[in-house]
């Protein structure tokens, strides 16, 4: 699912599901009006559960706008990855087959030769060796951890899909319920399962994010650790 798609998607379940919360929230309070004065002390437990319902309904919204305050940015960590492919491994890689291809001018005695073309040649090798390692270790290193960022990122967001899908189909469940006054009394029960199935799906997203996290944090833990004997001395 792309970066469009998953953010479309959320916002289409958050308009579901508030439209749908209004549709219940009507039907209680019209239900409620009806009810007759002696009779409202029998309601009172409901009133006080509908209540603290309203509050968690209130807590989960502001989890979520406070999430997607901070999103991400998917496009951009992708475009990252790509340009160091493109901009960083791709000229080292070029540069170092002109040394492995005897390019250079110190290759060809007719173009250069004498003291400094021999101290230069000596010093062909390891810089080919570093440049190679740019490729192998940087790059690669470096671009791994920008998939693994871009994927934790991404299956969060889908968790998340899932569990706003699981929310509403608890808020129909509820709505359906709320036709009657009886019903109404049950109608929490249904929000605070839709609550639950939300945070299933929440922490299955929130442990991705954590697994792409950590995988990234590895493959630039790896890169830092890296030996840097391959490099020339004047290098370093």
């Amino acid at each position: 699912m792309s970066w469009d798609a998953i953010i479309a998607k959320i916002n289409e379940w958050i308009d579901k599901i508030q439209n749908k919360f209004q549709e219940l929230v009507d039907k209680v309070q019209s239900i409620l009006s009806k009810i007759p004065g002696w009779a409202e002390r029998l309601i009172d437990g409901f009133i006080d559960l509908w209540n603290k319902m309203l509050d968690k309904v209130q807590e989960f919204w502001d989890w979520l706008y406070g999430k997607l305050q901070y999103a991400g940015n998917l496009p951009w960590l992708s475009e990252t990855k790509d340009a160091w492919h493109t901009s960083v491994g791709k000229p080292v890689y070029d540069e170092s087959k002109k040394v492995e291809d005897d390019d250079l001018a110190v290759d060809d005695p007719d173009k250069w030769q004498g003291q400094a073309a021999q101290a230069y040649a000596g010093k062909v090798g390891d810089q080919h060796s570093a440049m190679q390692s740019v490729g192998q270790t940087y790059v690669t290193a470096i671009t791994a951890a920008l998939d693994a960022a871009h994927d934790g990122i991404r299956d969060f967001w889908i968790g998340i899909v899932a569990g706003l899908a699981v929310l509403y189909g608890c808020f129909v469940a509820a709505v359906i319920s709320a036709a009657t006054i009886v019903g109404a009394i049950a109608s929490p029960e249904f929000l605070i399962g839709g609550v639950g199935g939300f945070l299933i799906g929440a922490g299955i997203g929130i442990h991705q994010l954590t697994s792409g996290m950590d995988n990234a944090q590895e493959s630039l833990d790896t890169m830092a650790m890296y030996n840097t004997d391959p490099w020339p001395e004047f290098a370093v």
